[in-house]
């Protein structure tokens, strides 16, 4: 199996990516704003961003890298809005029980 076509890798990339994009906006932005004060060092200012970024993504990113490289592939094929559905179901329950007066018993 190509793990590259992963859903679970395809998320992180995802994530990772719009880091990267919003690190890039937030810097070109800022140097935009401050073009008198910043020089003619352009290309170095976002080289050396460049290179904090990834190492920030490097260690932001490896919790949830582990957890996706941990969760069960039976996770990835259940359509969310089932899994939200259900729980909502169970909360809407708890809800209406609670506005009776009546008790609850939560089972784990």
């Amino acid at each position: 199996m190509d793990y590259l076509k992963t859903a679970p890798l395809r998320f992180l990339l995802l994530v990772s990516g719009t880091w990267l994009a919003i690190f890039f906006l937030t810097r070109t932005v800022l140097l935009l704003t401050h073009l008198d004060e910043a020089g003619s060092g352009f290309l170095s200012v976002f080289g050396i961003g460049l290179l904090y970024d990834l190492g920030f993504i490097a260690y932001a990113a490896l919790p949830m890298g582990l957890y996706l490289l941990l969760c069960p592939p039976a996770l990835w094929r259940t359509p969310w809005p089932s899994l939200v559905s259900s729980r909502s179901a169970d909360r809407q329950s708890v809800r209406d029980a609670v506005h009776r007066g009546g008790r609850v018993a939560v089972l784990g």
